[in-house]
């Protein structure tokens, strides 16, 4: 190869060299303008989105206190029910549910299904201690 070659050829590879780096800087500039349309785009529909999310939490606010009452006279009228049981009936079903949370803790399943378990037999408790009379004669 000549000396005149060489430098045709360098050149050339010169030249292919720019135009790959042009190349890339248009690619990049390419997906930054999609970046920044994408952005541009999110940011038009947060104020809708905040709308949205605003709307839904006052739609809420509106229905915790009817919510509220409504689970309390359901547990109200569940007590009523479960004082009106006999001792017997209800020391059975607080045993089945202890019984229950216990073989969930001694299988290593999950604390809060444990809870779960035992919460009938808090309420059961709870109706008999406020029981006003006592369907069986204490010793």
């Amino acid at each position: 190869m000549t000396a005149t070659e060489a430098i045709t050829r360098a050149n050339e590879i010169l030249e292919a060299a720019r135009n790959k780096g042009d190349d890339a800087i248009e690619e990049t500039m390419s997906v930054a303008g999609r970046a920044r349309h994408a952005a541009e785009d999110a940011a038009g529909h947060l104020p809708d989105l905040l709308e949205n999310a605003r709307s839904g939490a006052a739609q809420i606010t509106d229905r915790v206190p009817g919510a509220v009452e409504q689970a309390r006279v359901v547990a109200n009228e569940t007590e009523t029910r479960l004082q009106k049981l006999p001792d017997a009936t209800l020391k059975l079903l607080a045993a089945g549910s202890v019984g229950l949370a216990a073989g969930i803790m001694l299988a290593r399943r999950s604390r809060l299904v444990a809870l779960v378990a035992v919460l009938p037999a808090l309420v059961i408790g709870s109706a008999i201690a406020t029981r006003k009379e006592p369907t069986e004669p204490r010793i």
